[in-house]
C-alpha cells in the first residue's frame, strides 16, 4: 500500500510539473505572441502534449513496471484537472448569464449628455453618434471611461461651413440631412450622464468570447447600471452559449430611445434640392488652407452623388449647380483632377475646361 502511495505521487508529481511548466511559460510570453499562436495549430499541439505528454509518460511507465500507483495518480490528476475546469466554466456561465439585463430600467432624471465609451478612447463621432446627434438633443461625448476627451452636438446652416467641421457636413449629407454637422467641444469630466460602454469591463473572464455592452446611469458621480446585453460564448473547446446574438446598432437603438442603423445612406428624409442647397455655401466660400486635398476630393464626390439624386427631380436645377460648382472652385478642380459626369455639360467632363453651355 505504501508503494502505491508513493507511485501515486511521484506520478502525480511527474504531470503536474509538466503542466505547470507549460504554464509558465505561456504566462511569460508577449501577449501578442499568445494571440499569434492561439491561431495556429501549434499552440493547440503544444497545450495538448503538455497536459497529457506527462501524465501519459508515467502511465506508460507504470504499466511497463507493473506498478499500478504510476497509473493511478495521473488519471486521478487529469479527473481533478477536468472536473476544476469544468466547474470553473458552468461558474462563469452561471455568473456571466445573471449579469444579462435585456429589459433597460428607467433613468432617474433626463439627462442632456451621453457617453459613448469607446475602447481606445477614439476622439471620433462615428455613424451611431451621428444619428444619435440628427434625432435627439444630446451632446454627445467620447473618449476612455477614465477621461473623456471631447463633446459633440448638432450644428446647423452657417455653423457649418467650416474646415473643422466639413467631413460630418459631408457625413450628414451621406445620410440624408440636409445643413447640418457635428460641432466638437472638449469635455473633462462627467457627473450626470447615460453611459454606452461599448467595450467588456473587467468583470468579464479571459474564456468568454462576444459582445458585452451596458447602458449606464450616472448622477452625481454615481454609476447605476440600466440595463445590459451579453452575446457570445464561454470555453475554448467545451463552450457554453450566452445571451442571444445581437447588433451593437440594436443595442443602441434600445438603450436611448432612438433609430440608429447600421446602413448610414439615406437615414434622413430631406430632399436632394435641400441638402445640395445645404453644400453650397461651402462652395460659394471656397475652401481655406485647413482642408486638405483629401477633403476637398471628398466634399466634391458627394457633391456629385447628390446632384445625381437631384438630377432625377429637376434635371435643369442639378446642371445649373454643377455648373456653377465647376466655376467656382476651378483650383481645387485641376489640382485634384476631379472630372464631373457628362450628364451636366459636354464642357463639365473636364476638369481644365469652363462650363458654359
Amino acid at each position: 500500500m505504501k508503494k502505491f502511495l508513493i507511485d501515486s505521487l511521484f506520478g502525480v508529481a511527474v504531470s503536474a510539473a509538466v503542466i505547470g511548466g507549460f504554464a509558465l511559460v505561456i504566462s511569460g510570453l508577449p501577449l501578442a505572441w499568445v494571440i499569434i499562436l492561439g491561431f495556429s495549430p501549434l499552440l493547440g499541439f503544444i497545450a495538448f502534449t503538455a497536459i497529457l505528454g506527462g501524465p501519459i509518460a508515467a502511465i506508460f511507465t507504470g504499466a511497463g513496471r507493473s506498478r499500478p500507483g504510476m497509473i493511478f495518480g495521473p488519471l486521478l490528476l487529469l479527473a481533478f484537472l477536468f472536473l476544476g475546469l469544468q466547474g470553473y466554466l458552468w461558474f462563469e456561465y452561471f455568473r456571466l448569464s445573471a449579469l444579462e439585463m435585456r429589459q433597460f430600467m428607467s433613468p432617474s432624471k433626463p439627462h442632456d449628455t451621453v457617453f459613448m465609451v469607446t475602447f481606445e478612447g477614439d476622439d471620433v463621432c462615428d455613424g451611431a453618434c451621428l444619428q444619435l446627434l440628427s434625432q435627439k438633443s444630446y451632446i454627445v461625448a467620447v473618449g476612455s471611461l477614465e477621461k473623456p476627451s471631447s463633446g459633440f452636438y448638432l450644428g446647423r446652416g452657417s455653423a457649418c461651413v467650416r474646415a473643422d467641421v466639413l467631413s460630418s457636413l459631408i457625413a450628414f449629407s451621406r445620410m440624408g440631412y440636409a445643413k447640418q454637422c457635428a460641432l466638437k467641444k472638449p469635455m473633462t469630466e462627467i457627473r450626470e450622464a447615460l453611459i454606452v460602454m461599448r467595450s467588456v469591463d473587467f468583470r468579464v473572464p479571459d474564456i468568454f468570447q462576444g459582445q458585452f455592452y451596458q447602458l449606464v446611469e450616472r448622477t452625481e458621480g454615481k454609476d447605476r447600471v440600466l440595463g445590459r446585453w451579453i452575446s457570445g460564448y464561454i470555453g475554448y473547446i467545451n463552450t457554453l452559449r450566452i445571451g442571444k446574438d445581437f447588433q451593437p446598432y440594436d443595442f443602441y437603438s434600445q438603450a436611448l430611445g432612438a433609430s440608429i442603423s447600421h446602413d448610414l445612406r439615406q437615414v434622413g428624409k430631406d430632399s436632394p434640392l435641400d441638402i445640395v442647397s445645404g453644400l453650397d455655401p461651402v462652395i460659394e466660400s471656397g475652401f481655406d488652407s485647413g482642408v486638405s486635398e483629401e477633403q476637398v476630393a471628398g466634399f466634391l464626390t458627394e457633391y456629385e452623388l447628390q446632384l445625381d439624386r437631384l438630377y432625377q427631380d429637376i434635371p435643369a436645377e442639378a446642371v445649373k449647380r454643377a455648373r456653377r460648382m465647376q466655376q467656382s472652385l476651378q483650383p481645387q478642380i485641376r489640382a485634384i483632377g476631379f472630372s464631373m459626369s457628362s450628364k451636366y455639360g459636354k464642357n463639365c467632363a473636364a476638369p481644365t475646361q469652363s462650363c458654359d453651355p
